[in-house]
């Protein structure tokens, strides 16, 4: 009897794996692109398109503070690029964007940098959302810069 309910459990665990294995999941920041499931569009896993990112960001006097975000992707795949960087405030346990900036470059690799004065008194981040296309598939990549008081 014991042995029987052992292998009862091992089936269920057996099958439950199995099922687990066999739905695909696809996740998509909608701010950025909107709804895939509406156009066709496939994610692909991490470093097939991009091949490095950097995100930083820059305060000087007076509050001046430039986000800088950098993309270079694989010339033999990639169609173009999108960079999108948000300067974000840690306000009330968390983070707020403060400004945004982004493009789009009709080629492998990119730059963008934009500038901002901000008030003293705050951490400050920069956040950049790196995407990469290949006809109607993409990578999508998410940096950080270090944090900064302000």
């Amino acid at each position: 009897m014991f042995g029987k309910k052992r292998l009862g459990v091992v089936i269920m665990i057996c099958i439950a794996m199995v099922l687990s294995l066999t739905n695909p999941i696809m996740a998509i920041d909608q701010a950025d692109t909107g709804s895939a499931a509406e156009s066709n569009i496939s994610v692909m896993p991490m470093m097939v398109y991009i091949n490095s990112i950097s995100t930083a960001m820059y305060i000087e006097g007076y509050g001046v503070t430039t986000a800088a975000g950098r993309i270079s992707a694989y010339s033999s795949t990639t169609d173009e690029v999108w960079i999108f960087l948000y300067l974000e405030r840690y306000v009330n346990g968390s983070w707020v964007t403060y400004a945004s900036w982004s493009e789009i470059f009709n080629t492998y690799h990119g730059y963008l940098e934009g500038t901002k004065v901000v008030p003293h008194g705050y951490y400050y981040r920069v956040r950049g959302s790196y995407y990469a296309w290949s006809g109607s598939n993409y990578e999508h990549v998410t940096g950080y810069s270090s944090v900064q008081y302000y």
